[in-house]
């Protein structure tokens, strides 16, 4: 890497403009561009890819100085946290109003931090033994670019790395030592924030890979790589709730479809992604049962068709459409509630 950034950088086939030339940071775009794409990644891409908390984030790959908040340095970063930024960077950079990106097409701001980032993860692959967490928030982040970039092979292939680092970190049993009580769990975490942070950490993960598996899968009509039932991992909370770091109870999945009404019914947790994560589950076990050759039997099309309408019935009363009302501050949960209806009406 180049011991000054030039202040004109090539990316993709297009030359970005700067004005100025940028202070050196090792990412190769300047320092408050940096901190910009980290700004849009907790305001643009956090509602749908929960996996970052985002005070601990800040903390963590931030510095103040002369009264000036910038991202750390590459040299000060290590590979795994090298390589999850820069995914950061390739999914934010087409919100970005800087003018290094004007003379781009905003579809392929990205690319060039994809790239860099799949290198990083190339290298890394090559003498990995055990992943960070870092290093599988990545990958969750790479292939989410490759997806929504319409590359559905690439992100295929690297969600099933995904869910393979997944298993290895044992994310589908991190919450198998919770006791019942009242249908929630969680209270054992009640006095303790620091764990409960970090297991609703490992949670936000394990359900974004599981997500992600579910789509490609489905889209794809290929099996899916995380099996349907046998998680052990609570439902996420909201993001409000995670970044104060208060404890909140939540409830498991029930596998059975009949069942999946049920997961949060008397649950603390009012998180409106949990329930779309329900709907979500509910309907890759009809896309599955769809599958099966010979057709499905009456009963079993009966079964799913009562699952579908149970799980409608039960919505809370804050899923109700005709009162929902979208602007900055209620947006995300809304758009969670509409995602909910279209997965029970697909």
């Amino acid at each position: 890497m180049n011991n000054l950034v030039p202040s004109v950088s090539k990316i993709g086939n297009d030359v970005l403009h700067t004005e100025t030339e940028p202070t050196f940071n090792g990412w190769d775009i300047p320092d408050e561009v940096a901190l910009e794409l980290i700004d849009i990644f907790f305001s643009k891409i956090q509602p749908i890819l929960p996996i970052m908390h985002r005070p601990l984030f800040y903390d963590r790959f931030t510095q103040l100085e002369e009264q000036t908040r910038r991202l750390v340095s590459r040299r000060e970063s290590s590979q795994d946290a090298a390589f999850m930024i820069e995914g950061i960077f390739a999914l934010t950079a087409r919100f970005s109003k800087a003018a290094i990106f004007h003379n781009s097409l905003v579809l392929d701001r990205g690319q060039v931090f994809a790239n860099k980032a799949a290198a990083i993860k190339d290298d890394i692959i090559k003498t990995i033994e055990e992943p960070t967490l870092d290093f599988v928030k990545g990958c969750t982040i790479l292939a989410f670019y490759y997806v929504v970039s319409g590359r559905l092979t690439a992100g295929s292939l690297l969600t099933s790395v995904c869910v393979r680092f997944a298993y290895d970190l044992g994310l589908d049993k991190v919450d198998e030592d919770q006791s019942l009580d009242d249908r929630t769990y969680g209270g054992e975490e009640a006095g303790y924030s620091d764990a409960w942070l970090r297991r609703e950490e490992l949670r936000r993960l394990w359900w974004s890979i599981w997500d992600l598996d579910t789509f490609v899968a489905t889209l794809s009509r290929q099996p899916y790589a995380i099996e349907r039932g046998g998680m052990k991992v609570l439902l996420p909370v909201s993001d409000q709730q995670w970044f104060s770091g208060v404890p909140i109870r939540s409830s498991l999945l029930e596998g059975e479809p009949l069942n999946l009404w049920r997961s949060l019914q008397g649950s603390p947790n009012r998180n409106p992604r949990a329930w779309y994560l329900v709907s979500n589950y509910l309907m890759s076990c009809i896309a599955v049962a769809g599958r099966k050759q010979p057709r499905i039997s009456a009963v079993k099309k009966l079964e799913l068709e009562s699952a579908l309408c149970c799980l409608k019935l039960a919505l809370p009363a804050s899923f109700q459409l005709r009162s929902l009302y979208l602007d900055d501050q209620t947006s995300v949960d809304g758009n969670w509630i509409i995602s909910t209806h279209l997965m029970i009406i697909a």
